[in-house]
């Protein structure tokens, strides 16, 4: 049980963490590779980018000795107007992670085994480890980003569970480098993918309820589209 707690924890510790195109890549989790397709319109970051190096390496430091960086991505339109600084910032990303414990086992457990231990630990944690973490994530973008500010920030809990994965949300106020204040949604995905623990993340501003089920559908037809190749 503890195994799946430290899974929980760094799952929502990260999560709380700011965040030619498109086609499967395959990961490299250990000595296992898991072809992961990006969804739809979203293009990837590239360390050799300023302004994507920028982001990543805001990543690297939120997640050292927690989670290991597999994917970082985002809306291909919005990346392309954020390298070229006709945007100061991108609403529409995501990233896939692993956790830095896990990465070279196997769980031996079905999916559903998994799914459902995580549910259950969620239930009866996952306001506390969520609360928790949102000092640590404050200094992170203190360090990196100055004038963002993290405001209020609320958990949406389990939103979807599905054979695929146990979906989760959250809603986030903050403010940009430009002052402007901003409500960001994030939807993740705790998933098992042969046999590897591996966590999808997608965010996107907030413009209503209907923004909730445009980002669950995008997510969960993401996450099945993981599973089939795989």
């Amino acid at each position: 049980m503890y195994i799946y707690k430290k899974i929980l924890k760094y799952v929502l510790l990260f999560f709380m963490m700011f965040p030619v195109s498109v086609g499967a890549e395959d990961i490299l989790i250990g000595n296992d590779k898991i072809s992961t397709p990006l969804p739809n319109g979203y293009c990837h970051l590239n360390n050799s980018n300023q302004s994507d190096s920028r982001l990543i390496k805001y990543l690297e430091d939120a997640n050292q000795n927690i989670n290991q960086i597999n994917l970082v991505f985002a809306d291909c339109e919005q990346l392309r107007l954020w390298r070229k600084g006709e945007s100061a910032t991108l609403n529409d990303y995501g990233y896939v992670l692993a956790p830095l414990g896990l990465v070279n086992k196997k769980l031996n457990m079905s999916r559903k085994e998994y799914l459902s231990q995580m549910e259950n630990i969620f239930r009866k944690q996952g306001i506390k480890f969520l609360n928790k973490s949102t000092s640590d994530i404050k200094k992170v973008i203190e360090r990196h980003f100055p004038a963002v500010e993290l405001n209020e920030t609320k958990s949406l809990g389990i939103i979807h569970q599905d054979n695929n994965a146990l979906y989760f949300g959250i809603i986030q106020n903050i403010q940009t480098e430009e002052g402007k204040q901003k409500t960001m949604l994030g939807l993740f995905a705790i998933t098992l993918v042969s046999k590897k623990s591996v966590n999808f993340y997608l965010w996107k501003e907030y413009q209503g309820e209907r923004t909730i089920y445009d980002l669950e559908d995008l997510l969960t037809s993401w996450i099945r589209k993981v599973h089939l190749n795989n």
